[in-house]
């Protein structure tokens, strides 16, 4: 594989509008409903309607960058100055979590990786987008200039990938998968997929990353 970094190959079905837009979006609406259950207090409510207020103005941004027609610094500083308003509402981690992403679409991986961390370090494991987003920090790490970071985003996406308590294992298994088959190492991807059918005995047939696995293992055979 040429000097492509790996946050173009393995991101390239994680991140790019073909696969990423739609899940980008549900996972803004998952975010905001989840947030509407947050409200325990008048003032509290008032504080998490403004918030909600503000990161579906956000969220738009994200849809117009998404189809060409605004530029991603924009989103960048949309997320930002949202964060900054509502550091105290439910829905801050999100707000950093999509500024990390405008972040990685200028190419600004440095930046996206500490507003990441961030990111997860304040939002809740319960929450629905949580494994997605640990695993794209994982995904981040491995594509780091420093070794010993890449091999720790490794050991982290190994571990999501394993975690049948993780909600987003399957998206964990694709990149793993994907890791391997950008190295060549087309038996170790298939032995990460064959994870799917574990998956699929449990009920959960019906992910789109395992749908994007079985591609390319037809195509191995």
């Amino acid at each position: 594989m040429s000097k492509n970094n790996i946050v173009d190959s393995l991101h390239l079905d994680f991140l790019q509008d073909t696969n990423w837009k739609p899940f980008a979006i549900v996972a803004g609406l998952v975010v905001c409903a989840t947030a509407g259950f947050y409200g325990y207090r008048w003032h509290a409510a008032q504080g998490e309607q403004a918030a909600q207020v503000v990161f579906a103005d956000c969220m738009n941004q994200l849809a117009q960058a998404q189809e060409g027609t605004e530029p991603w610094s924009s989103v960048e500083q949309f997320f930002k100055m949202g964060y900054e308003q509502h550091s105290g509402s439910k829905l801050a981690p999100y707000f950093l979590a999509y500024q990390a992403e405008a972040l990685i679409k200028q190419n600004k991986l440095a930046e996206a990786v500490v507003v990441m961390e961030k990111a997860l370090d304040t939002m809740p494991k319960s929450s629905p987008v949580y494994g997605m987003y640990a695993t794209k920090q994982a995904l981040m790490n491995i594509d780091s200039n420093d070794a010993a970071l890449a091999q720790k985003g490794l050991e982290q996406l190994q571990v999501l990938a394993q975690d049948t308590k993780n909600l987003g294992q399957d998206v964990a298994l694709y990149n793993l998968g994907l890791y391997y088959w950008s190295k060549n190492d087309l038996k170790k991807a298939q032995e990460v997929w064959a994870g799917f059918a574990a998956l699929q005995k449990e009920g959960k047939d019906t992910s789109p990353w395992a749908a994007l696995a079985e591609q390319k293992l037809e195509y191995l055979a």
